[in-house]
């Protein structure tokens, strides 16, 4: 089950992990342009979900302590991703990263979103050549696949 898995990844990741579940009507957008003050692994269970994330704007939001009032287009300027999501994806993106979705005309989107606040594994050690990172990523990955099979995908 999904609190089953939650629990492991608090376990994993030494700190509160929580889960949302969105469901976005076809040609409709959910939310407008943000950031979070979380970690957000995006699990698309079923439709699908046109995604564009944006790289932090200034050094001060690349670990944000707060999540972001919206933004307009003008002030994100362009996607770093461009992505559509099917059933089955996933998609990860570090707090303080802008982003956006919105459903294609022909299809909804049902996705949960699982979200931690990591201290230590974001974007601040992206360049890091740690084998923990490594094994830390895998595990990650095991649960993630676990959770996803889990679900109605």
């Amino acid at each position: 089950t999904v609190w089953h898995v939650l629990s492991i990844l608090q376990e994993q990741f030494s700190n509160m992990v929580g889960a949302n579940t969105y469901l976005t009507p076809a040609g409709a957008q959910g939310f407008a342009p943000h950031y979070d003050d979380i970690e957000a692994f995006v699990i698309q269970l079923e439709g699908k979900k046109h995604w564009r994330v944006y790289a932090p704007r200034q050094q001060a939001e690349m670990l944000p302590r707060f999540s972001s009032s919206n933004f307009s287009q003008m002030e994100i300027g362009e996607p770093i991703l461009e992505i559509v999501l099917e059933a089955g994806d996933l998609l990860y993106f570090p707090r303080g990263f802008i982003h956006q979705g919105d459903c294609l005309p022909e299809a909804h989107s049902l996705h949960i979103t699982v979200s931690s606040y990591l201290e230590y594994m974001g974007v601040i050690n992206t360049d890091a050549d740690d084998p923990r990172r490594t094994v830390f990523l895998q595990k990650i990955r095991t649960l993630l696949t676990k959770l996803m099979d889990y679900a109605p995908v």
